[in-house]
């Protein structure tokens, strides 16, 4: 795609342009064929793990929603017919602003890396399966996030830095192509801008003035908290100040560092405060729940049970009152037999 663009911009060969977009289409009809091969594979073992002989059943709106929506963003892209034009300067500028919307909006499938990750991952085998259910364990993406984490923190940390710097830096340079008196037009001056953004430092010798430039170090500028771009910053200085041999310099972004790493843990204890808090509410209210339905229950057997005891007294009332009738009864009945 980046190629294909590149040359159209530039106006090369218009075989070349076309080998490239119909690759291109090619590759993405096979993704399509790929994506929905995986939601039925998908189906195929939901319908197994939870012995469902209909496999209509587990085709949920949800998940009908999903594979929509995931054709739709995967079957983006600069189609064969937005690289041809006429010759007129309006439909070149029309085609040329679609060739880059659709280019940009190809950058969404970026999602495909985390189901790459985890199904190229360990996870699926079966002792980690086990594992995982005798833990209680959500293995998905964010369990193998964590793990390459924990393994190789600065590779997976300069991967997703370089990645995004790139193509953060590349998208810029595209929507700033046409500009005029702008210094944004070009890869070099783009990739000073991406991580001054990034950064949140904002020295203003540099702009983006269209507006797809804009939204792009918008998105660029709000994908990092403030604190994390601080982490960043203090650990640059300190790198830059060991350099200079400044024991001074070097203690105080020392004190920087661990700071903003102080900062950092706080706010991850707070967070995890948070979640405890409202576990235990949830808990509390879980809690309420039981006791009135206990309540209740306590009340429906004592009126149950007054109900009973009124029916054993009247009973009990009339069987005192048959006692006393006894005595004259059984008179009554010798006085008969002796007079007869």
């Amino acid at each position: 795609m980046m190629a294909s663009t590149e040359l159209c911009l530039y106006d090369t060969s218009p075989f070349t342009i076309e080998l490239l977009s119909v690759a291109m289409s090619i590759s993405t009809l096979l993704l399509l064929i790929l994506i929905v091969a995986y939601h039925i594979r998908d189906i195929q073992l939901f319908t197994i793990e939870e012995g469902i002989r209909e496999w209509r059943v587990a085709l949920t709106r949800r998940r009908k929603l999903r594979l929509v929506l995931e054709l739709l963003v995967c079957a983006l892209h600069p189609f064969p017919l937005t690289f041809r034009s006429s010759g007129s300067r309006g439909e070149e500028s029309l085609l040329s602003g679609t060739v880059i919307v659709l280019s940009n909006l190809m950058f969404l499938r970026v999602y495909l890396v985390q189901r790459v990750l985890f199904l190229h991952s360990s996870v699926l085998e079966p002792s980690y399966q086990t594992i995982g259910s005798l833990s209680k364990i959500n293995l998905k993406f964010h369990f193998v996030l964590k793990v390459l984490m924990n393994n190789c923190p600065s590779k997976i940390l300069l991967l997703f830095v370089l990645f995004g710097w790139c193509g953060a830096s590349w998208a810029v340079t595209l929507c700033e192509r046409h500009s005029q008196n702008n210094s944004t037009n070009n890869i070099i001056t783009s990739m000073w801008l991406i991580p001054i953004t990034f950064l949140t430092i904002g020295y203003g010798d540099m702009v983006p003035v269209t507006v797809c430039g804009k939204v792009i170090c918008l998105i660029t500028g709000v994908t990092v908290q403030k604190i994390a771009a601080d982490l960043i910053g203090v650990s640059w200085l300190l790198y830059k100040r060991r350099k200079c041999g400044n024991a001074r310099l070097i203690r105080r972004c020392h004190r920087d560092v661990l700071a903003t790493v102080c900062r950092f843990r706080k706010i991850k204890l707070k967070q995890r405060k948070l979640r405890e808090q409202v576990s235990a509410m949830m808990d509390i209210s879980k809690m309420q729940l039981l006791l009135q339905d206990m309540n209740t229950r306590m009340m429906e057997s004592y009126a149950e049970m007054e109900n009973n005891l009124a029916a054993l007294v009247t009973k009990v009332d009339r069987l005192s009152a048959a006692f006393e009738e006894l005595p004259r009864l059984l008179c009554d009945t010798f006085n008969r037999q002796n007079t007869g």
